[in-house]
């Protein structure tokens, strides 16, 4: 669950899962990295993304959004607003 979580830990937690499912180092990864053209995302991987951080955060993140979600950066800043909807945190 995010309660109890910084702003700062979720946005590790999102690296973190990334670098999980790209099988990369989360150092590798720079925050305004591209999911298609910096890290060769496909549709497959950002719904394996989306998915884990939903159930580590117990949040939901609308389906519409996957396609606006184009870098790292604004993953990690519509996964704090999920999370500022649904748990009046961030």
């Amino acid at each position: 669950c995010a309660m109890g979580r910084t702003v700062h830990s979720v946005q590790l937690l999102v690296l973190q899962v990334v670098a999980d499912v790209l099988g990369r180092q989360a150092k590798e990864i720079q925050k305004k990295a591209s999911f298609a053209s910096d890290l060769g995302t496909d549709e497959l991987d950002m719904a394996e993304i989306l998915t884990k951080l939903e159930h580590e955060l117990a949040i939901t993140i609308p389906d519409f959004d996957e396609g606006r979600l184009r870098t790292l950066d604004r993953l990690v800043r519509r996964v704090l607003a999920c999370n500022r909807r649904e748990h009046g945190r961030f």
